[in-house]
């Protein structure tokens, strides 16, 4: 292993250890449970009340929901993980020995993403068991939004990482990343308003913007 593969492992295995050893890691997963277990429960209420005898994918919605939770609190780690090194002082410690930027970012984004894909592992054997104890099929649909959660938080982690390495400290790279986010959600909900008009109330800019 050359030296920069060392330096990687090293910071890797640094980094993993202390998101392992701490609460919110934990917290997150039992989040993420707790309302995809909520919506299943929702979900069988209403089957029984009404009657249904088939449904299609009833596992997506509750596995979606659980993928948005795991990848929002990576984006926040990441987010926070270089400036957290900066506030801290360990950052210039880390650059004064054989540590790269190159090597630093490497081992931030492998950790994030291996926390992801752990994180996804205990995802599926979550609804493996509720497809087991509620008779819900466990399709490949499932398997296959679970290989496309892989990708989903490598770029979430690459942007929380972005957005980490523009701020000099932990409140600044928070303010930013709810600033953006806030962002996309309000463009979201105009366009998702814009939508619910008739097209003959609408002027022509409107009418290209929808």
């Amino acid at each position: 292993m050359s030296r920069r593969g060392k330096v990687v492992k090293i910071l890797f295995k640094r980094d993993l250890l202390y998101t392992l050893y701490s609460f919110g890691y934990y917290a997150m997963l039992f989040v993420s449970f707790f309302a995809s277990s909520f919506i299943l429960k929702n979900f069988l209420t209403s089957i029984n009340e009404e009657d249904i005898l088939v449904s299609a994918y009833p596992l997506n919605y509750p596995l979606y929901i659980t993928i948005i939770i795991i990848s929002l609190y990576l984006v926040i780690v990441s987010a926070i993980s270089i400036s957290r090194e900066r506030e801290q002082g360990t950052l210039e410690v880390l650059f004064y020995g054989p540590v790269t930027t190159g090597s630093f970012l490497a081992s931030k984004f492998l950790k994030d993403l291996f926390l992801g894909i752990i994180s996804l592992g205990f995802t599926a054997c979550y609804f493996y068991l509720v497809s087991a104890f509620t008779n819900l099929g466990f399709t490949m649909g499932l398997i296959k939004a679970l290989i496309m959660g892989v990708f989903l938080i490598a770029c979430v982690v690459s942007f929380g990482l972005f957005i980490s390495s523009l701020t000099g400290r932990i409140r600044s790279s928070v303010l930013a990343l709810v600033a953006i986010l806030g962002a996309f959600l309000a463009v979201q909900l105009a366009y998702n308003t814009l939508l619910g008009f008739e097209k003959e109330t609408l002027s022509i800019p409107l009418l290209y913007l929808r």
